[in-house]
């Protein structure tokens, strides 16, 4: 009887052992906080995937509005090829804005016949999800500042009134957001800029004296594509989705 008795006490030791080890961890995981536990939203995700990961901000990746744009630095990361980042304006709660990179276009645009400034941008958007690649009206004021080699910054200039889709979007930071190309204007009489900070409202009614935050300072590269000595033929990637797989044809 002892010896029964011994090993139903050991048996109940370890039982309380692990269900206290248990209950600890479950203790531990609901006390982390609410930032580190996905949260799902109410309506259903679009089903393909984001061709590019924007970390969640902050991040390394991930330029911050506030820090300086220096000509210096704007030549470095142009020069070095590493100017590729991910440049936030957005207007937390509102909506986001990533900018990626802005590439001058010197091909007369339609009715002023002026080069254009266009930057590849990720933003909130009603749009996403939608199964074409129509240009759409702005939901919100987006305006372009523009940084000159010498230092000098430009009085800003509003986007064109479309925003071309050039993808479906996806889910960022539980925020539905789509890739757009945004049309800046530069000033037909200052020359070509060195950089372009974006500035961004939260409706379509803000005017540039709420958005022109003197803190904005931010500045995204403006690349100059050399261009080839021999004119040749040159491919353009679509993206298909045929459910329930998704790909890409050049």
């Amino acid at each position: 009887m002892t010896l029964v008795a011994a090993v139903t006490l050991s048996i109940c030791w370890v039982g309380y052992v692990v269900r206290f080890n248990s209950d600890n961890s479950i203790h531990l995981q609901t006390d982390l906080p609410q930032s580190h536990i996905p949260r799902r939203p109410q309506t259903p995700r679009p089903t393909n995937s984001p061709p590019l990961a924007v970390p969640r901000d902050p991040s390394p990746a991930v330029i911050q509005p506030n820090e300086p744009c220096k000509p210096a630095e704007t030549l470095r990361r142009r020069d070095s090829g590493i100017d590729g980042r991910w440049f936030n304006f957005g207007k937390p709660p509102f909506n986001q804005f990533f900018a990626y990179s802005a590439i001058w276009d010197d091909r007369p645009s339609p009715g002023e016949g002026l080069p254009l400034v266009r930057v590849l941008a990720i933003s909130t958007s009603a749009s996403a999800a939608v199964m074409n690649t129509v240009p759409v009206p702005l939901e919100y004021s987006v305006y372009c500042r523009f940084h000159m080699p010498d230092g000098r910054w430009l009085k800003p200039v509003s986007v064109r009134e479309l925003a071309l889709p050039i993808g479906y979007g996806w889910w960022l930071n539980d925020i539905l957001v789509r890739e757009f190309i945004y049309d800046c204007p530069p000033s037909r009489n200052e020359g070509r800029p060195d950089a372009v900070t974006m500035l961004v409202g939260t409706s379509i009614n803000s005017t540039l004296t709420e958005m022109d935050d003197p803190k904005t300072t931010a500045c995204v590269p403006v690349e100059y594509p050399e261009k080839p000595t021999v004119r040749r033929d040159f491919a353009v990637c679509l993206q298909v989705t045929s459910l329930p797989t998704e790909y890409s044809l050049c």
